[in-house]
């Protein structure tokens, strides 16, 4: 848990200017807007910065992930594609993912296999606006069941599984 509270405190020195964590607002599930997600990943041995885009729905304050096939990565996504993975225990730990309290997530919060040293940071703008962004900080873990609170952080890792294959 240590090495976490190091690369949380070094991520922060490199993003923390000009970032701001503002909460998002309700929406109507009636109104849902695709918004990019755009998904960074921090390594402190390489030394550099992936980023990668995602698209992401924002209704009634819940964040809903699509799982993308590799040629789709970093293009935009129609709404009615795909398979989402969204619950309440999901949003719940989309909630706990902010730097206050990033130290309190363990592997009992999150049951779905081993974390790595590695840590994806997720920035969602949901309004487009550069002052409303979300900065949450994302262990990465493995084999996650669907629907499972840490889902995302499995589609996350997806991501940059398929990226490292190009």
């Amino acid at each position: 848990m240590l090495i976490f509270i190091k690369i949380l405190s070094t991520a922060l020195l490199i993003i923390s200017t000009g970032s701001s964590f503002a909460q998002t607002g309700s929406q109507s599930p009636s109104n849902i807007n695709s918004k990019f997600v755009v998904i960074y990943r921090y390594n402190p041995h390489h030394k550099k910065d992936h980023k990668v885009k995602a698209i992401a729905f924002l209704a009634a304050k819940c964040y809903y992930f699509k799982k993308v096939p590799h040629v789709q990565i970093g293009k935009s996504l129609s709404a009615e594609k795909g398979k989402y993975i969204a619950d309440a225990a999901m949003t719940k730990f989309l909630g706990n993912l902010t730097p206050k309290n990033f130290e309190n997530i363990n592997k009992r919060e999150c049951n779905c296999g081993g974390m790595s040293e590695e840590t994806y940071v997720v920035e969602i703008s949901p309004d487009g606006q550069p002052g409303n962004r979300n900065i949450f900080y994302v262990p990465a873990v493995t084999n996650c069941p669907a629907n499972s609170p840490c889902a995302v952080i499995g589609t996350i890792t997806g991501f940059f599984s398929k990226l490292k294959q190009k």
